[in-house]
């Protein structure tokens, strides 16, 4: 997110250019060994099956990147933020770093159907959801309802990228747990930018 009073009009996010260098080695037939190596890489880093055929590894991967906010990406007027996640810490440090960029947050929520009730009361422009809640699928479930029910798109925090990689679907954006405060603000921009990302199916 560039640096600017808040309300300043919101752009688009800039490619990634991981992203774009997958699509055209690809598009020519095979990546390079550098390429094929940082692919690879990026697997490993997020939990992937490294060791599966290149081609299944690379769709992971690109399913990922897909979802990854650009770094300092869009800058964007305040936002109703709805908060859910079951770490008390973390959802404080998101609370305070929601606050602090000037949004309005509705949390922190535990449980998905407490914050599937506050959906329902009132207007929201983004939700920022722990996609490994306590009950299993609660995460992944609650953001397809605020999509399909009230168009809202959702910002998938997670510690388990092929779990986030497998329901990619359904958020508009996603971050890896332990990541740097900025980067859930360029997540909940670029997810506002986006829309709820339905699927086509």
């Amino acid at each position: 997110m560039t640096t600017g009073p808040l309300g300043t009009a919101t752009r688009g996010p800039a490619p990634d250019p991981l992203l774009a260098r997958l699509d055209a080695a690809f598009a020519e037939g095979s990546p390079d060994a550098a390429l094929e190596h940082e692919i690879l890489a990026m697997a490993r880093m997020h939990d992937l099956e490294a060791k599966a055929d290149l081609a299944k590894v690379r769709a992971m991967v690109r399913t990922l990147l897909l979802r990854r906010p650009p770094p300092r990406g869009a800058v964007m007027s305040s936002l109703i933020v709805l908060d859910v996640e079951d770490d008390p810490d973390l959802a404080a440090q998101l609370v305070n770093t929601l606050v602090d960029a000037g949004h309005r947050v509705v949390s922190p929520f535990a449980k998905a159907a407490v914050a599937a009730g506050a959906a329902a009361r009132q207007p929201l422009d983004v939700a920022v959801l722990d996609i490994e809640l306590a009950c299993p699928g609660t995460g992944v479930e609650l953001a397809r309802s605020l999509r399909d029910s009230w168009g809202v798109p959702s910002v998938f925090l997670s510690s388990d990228g092929a779990m986030a990689a497998r329901h990619a679907s359904v958020a508009a954006a996603m971050v890896l747990k332990l990541c740097a405060a900025d980067q859930v603000l360029d997540a909940c921009a670029m997810a506002v930018h986006t829309g709820s990302a339905r699927p086509s199916a």
